[in-house]
């Protein structure tokens, strides 16, 4: 498992990211401030599966999207 991940800025609005685990161990994000993601530590990608993100440039977060 790995924690305190950091995503880099997006570069526009609307901006679709893939973020494929493919590792044996979860894949836990940083706090918002730093990891550039909303739900900060609560953004959680168990092994072997993937999350998908969409960057919103009016509060330059990346937004992680359920069912997705």
């Amino acid at each position: 498992a790995t924690t305190a991940n950091i995503i880099q800025a997006g570069q526009f609005d609307g901006q679709v990211l893939i973020v494929l685990n493919e590792g044996s161990g979860s894949i836990t994000m940083a706090a918002a401030a730093t990891s550039n993601v909303l739900q900060g530590t609560a953004a959680i990608i168990p092994a072997t599966s993937a999350a998908v993100f969409v960057w919103n440039a009016t509060n330059s977060r990346w937004h992680g999207v359920e069912g997705a």
